[in-house]
C-alpha cells in the first residue's frame, strides 16, 4: 500500500506541475517558455531528488521513470482537455503540445545518458544485458495498460468530436470582425471527482464584443487581474464569425477559417485520436482472439 501511494504521488505531480505552470503562463508574455522549459525542468528534478527517496521504499528509478511518463505526461494533457473540454478541436493545443514535448524528450535523454553512462562504468556485460531484459518486461508490462487507457480515451474524444461537427453548409461566413475586451466576471464551474462528488470553483469570463454588430466572444482568464487589466486595456482579437441559420446561433473561429477549411480540420483532428485509438483496440481484440484459439488448440492436441 505504501509503494502504491507514492508511485499515485509520483503520477499527480506531473499534471499538478503542468497545470499550475500552464495557468501561470497565460497570464505572462512569455508564458508558453515557462511552460516548455519549466515542465521539463521540475520532472526531471523531481526524478532525480525524489528516486532517491522512493529507492528506498523498493521503487526503481526505472519505474519511477516509467509511471511518471507513460501515465504522469499523459494525464498531463487530459487534465487540460477536461478543464477546457473544447481546447482539444483547438490547433493550438497542438502548437503548445509540440515544443514542450520535444523538450521533455531531450531532457529526459540527457538524464538517461547521465545514468546509462554511470552504469556503464560499474555493470559487468552480463549483468547489464539480464538487467536489460528485465526492463523490457517491466517497459511492456506499464505500456500495455497506459495505451489501453489511452485508446479508449482517444475514442471516445475523437467520436464525439466528430459526431459533434456540422457540414460546412450549415454555416453561413458573415466574415473577419474585430472584437474588443468589455467585460470580466465570475462564474461558477462544477465538476465531478473521480468519487463522484461534486466541486465548485470561480473562474473569470472575459467578454470580446464587436462593435455594432451583436456578436460576443468570451474566454475564459487565467486570473481576476489578468482579465481586468484586458478589460482595461480594451484587448482586441480579430475572429471570423459563422452563422447557423437553422438554429439563429453562431460560433466565432480562427480568422484564416473558411467553413469548409474550418470543418475539414475539425474533423481531422478528430480522427487523430479516432482512427489510432479505434486501431489499436482492433489489434488487442485481434490479438485476445487469436491467444484464445491458440490455446484451446493446445488442449485439443493434448
Amino acid at each position: 500500500m505504501k509503494k502504491f501511494f507514492l508511485v499515485l504521488l509520483s503520477v499527480l505531480y506531473c499534471p499538478l506541475v503542468f497545470r499550475g505552470l500552464f495557468q501561470l503562463g497565460m497570464g505572462l508574455p512569455y508564458g508558453g517558455a515557462l511552460l516548455n522549459l519549466g515542465y521539463p525542468a521540475l520532472a526531471a528534478a523531481y526524478f532525480l531528488l525524489a528516486g532517491m527517496a522512493l529507492k528506498r521504499a523498493g521503487i526503481g528509478r526505472w519505474s519511477l521513470w516509467l509511471w511518471m511518463n507513460l501515465l504522469g505526461y499523459p494525464l498531463c494533457w487530459m487534465s487540460l482537455i477536461l478543464w477546457r473540454p473544447g481546447c482539444w478541436l483547438n490547433m493550438g493545443l497542438l502548437v503548445v503540445m509540440l515544443p514542450v514535448t520535444l523538450l521533455l524528450a531531450a531532457v529526459w535523454a540527457l538524464v538517461g545518458l547521465g545514468f546509462l553512462v554511470a552504469k556503464l562504468l560499474r555493470t559487468p556485460p552480463k549483468q547489464l544485458l539480464r538487467k536489460s531484459k528485465g526492463a523490457l518486461a517491466a517497459v511492456w508490462g506499464v505500456l500495455k495498460q497506459v495505451l489501453l487507457v489511452a485508446a479508449v480515451a482517444g475514442l471516445f474524444l475523437g467520436a464525439r468530436g466528430y459526431l459533434s461537427l456540422r457540414p460546412p453548409e450549415d454555416y453561413a461566413d458573415k466574415g473577419v470582425m474585430t472584437f474588443t475586451a468589455s467585460t470580466c466576471y465570475p462564474t461558477t464551474v462544477k465538476s465531478t471527482t473521480s468519487r463522484g462528488r461534486q466541486r465548485s470553483r470561480t473562474v473569470y469570463i472575459v467578454t470580446y464584443k464587436a462593435a455594432g454588430s451583436g456578436y460576443s466572444w468570451t474566454q475564459e482568464a487565467p486570473s481576476k487581474t489578468a482579465g481586468q487589466k484586458a478589460v482595461k486595456e480594451k484587448r482586441q482579437v480579430e475572429r471570423r464569425v459563422l452563422s447557423i441559420p437553422a438554429e439563429n446561433k453562431y460560433i466565432t473561429v480562427e480568422p484564416r477559417h473558411t467553413p469548409e477549411s474550418y470543418v475539414q480540420e475539425s474533423r481531422a483532428r478528430a480522427f487523430l485520436f479516432l482512427l489510432p485509438s479505434a486501431g489499436y483496440l482492433t489489434l488487442c481484440a485481434v490479438w485476445l482472439i487469436w491467444k484464445r484459439r491458440a490455446t484451446e488448440d493446445a488442449l485439443l492436441e493434448a
